[in-house]
């Protein structure tokens, strides 16, 4: 290894500690990166990897890269807001048993009252409205709760204007994306993203936010392509008819309320007075470490599949765009369910018609021989 080599790995590594803030370690992005990259079929991968400026596969090390040479960008991985989010009694009722379970809405917000414009579901809806055309994005139906976006973001003030591109925005976009499938970015509490609680696991001493960072270092092989491409499609059409900002309050939503259902609920025990407490540290058992990994590992492949969903969506906003310059639209995909739908109800209506049509023929032959030879007296 030459001496300049080594130097630019230890600053990498010094920079990360500096820093202190990670999503997903790089095994993470990197499997979120290897699914997304095979749902993206043949000629949308090449057009993501036109706009990446790059194969979405090369870049699962560039989010820590970016923490090093700009570590005012932390402020972009974590969601932070007034009220902050807690886990509590109000919202016990609606923590979710699992992925895609009932959740508040409510719970996460990006308006210009309460959210920090700087934190993670804010910055995603910053960098999503760079490749939105307001033509498509009319085609939604109205939020009663718009997401309001940023005009601008804090940390990206000292960028060079190299870095602050369409190609470093999607990249940006894409490893966001990531990062809000990880539950222990989206609720600070009193032990700020999980940095402030200690946990041993096989006699070594981590903090949660570390140990859960480090998860995907420990995840399964990946599923058969056609397995991973079936669940997609069958998730997918429950994001068909949705904006996308709206999208991200959703999965935001969603992946935090997994914070205290699946991860502090772990950790608790009772107390002389049978109260739920979290002690220091919390010594982690197998049974939680397993469960802990497949559920790293479903968030993990949903982020994937929300991705290639979004990069295909994106891939349509940059078509209109195109076609707008030279005179004329392009419409998104319509959702295939209520293709199928509307062509369901025509035939409800249409076939049965046709059959007594069908069947008067049948009937009466003389009648139709009767009008023909009208028509030809005529």
């Amino acid at each position: 290894m030459t001496c300049s080599k080594a130097l630019w790995l230890f600053a990498l590594w010094l920079g990360s500690m500096i820093v202190g803030v990670r999503s997903w370690s790089r095994a993470g992005h990197s499997r979120i990166a290897e699914i997304a990259a095979q749902l993206l079929e043949g000629k949308k991968r090449a057009r993501v990897k036109t706009m990446m400026k790059g194969d979405i596969m090369a870049f699962a090390s560039w989010e820590e890269v970016m923490l090093m040479k700009y570590p005012a960008t932390k402020a972009l991985h974590e969601h932070r807001q007034e009220p902050e989010w807690f886990c509590n009694a109000g919202a016990q009722s609606s923590m979710p048993d699992k992925i895609g379970g009932k959740h508040d809405v409510m719970g996460l917000r990006c308006t210009r009252e309460s959210a920090e414009p700087n934190s993670l579901f804010c910055a995603l809806a910053f960098f999503f409205e760079h490749f939105a055309h307001d033509a498509l994005l009319d085609e939604y139906p109205k939020s009663p709760l718009p997401v309001l976006a940023p005009e601008s973001l804090g940390p990206l003030a000292d960028l060079p204007k190299t870095a602050l591109t369409p190609s470093e925005y999607l990249r940006w976009l894409s490893m966001l994306l990531g990062d809000l499938h990880q539950p222990l970015h989206l609720q600070r509490g009193t032990l700020d993203y999980g940095r402030d609680q200690k946990v041993v696991y096989l006699g070594k001493h981590y903090t949660l936010s570390e140990f859960w960072e480090e998860l995907p270092k420990h995840f399964h092989p990946l599923p058969k392509q056609e397995t991973l491409y079936r669940q997609y499609t069958d998730r997918a059409p429950k994001w068909w008819d949705k904006r996308p900002t709206e999208l991200f309050r959703e999965w935001a939503n969603e992946t935090s309320l997994l914070v205290c259902s699946q991860i502090y609920a772990a950790l608790q025990t009772l107390d002389s007075d049978g109260i739920n407490q979290i002690s220091q540290p919390v010594t982690i058992q197998e049974e939680v470490f397993h469960r802990w990994v497949a559920l790293a590992e479903e968030l993990t492949t949903l982020a994937a599949q929300r991705l290639a969903f979004l990069l295909s969506d994106i891939l349509v906003h940059r078509k209109h765009k195109q076609g707008h310059k030279e005179g004329r639209g392009h419409t998104r995909e319509r959702s295939t369910w209520r293709g199928l739908m509307f062509n369901v109800f025509i035939a409800t209506l249409l076939v049965p018609v046709l059959l007594l049509i069908f069947k008067w023929h049948f009937e009466n032959p003389s009648s139709i021989r009767s009008v023909r030879q009208n028509t030809r007296k005529e």
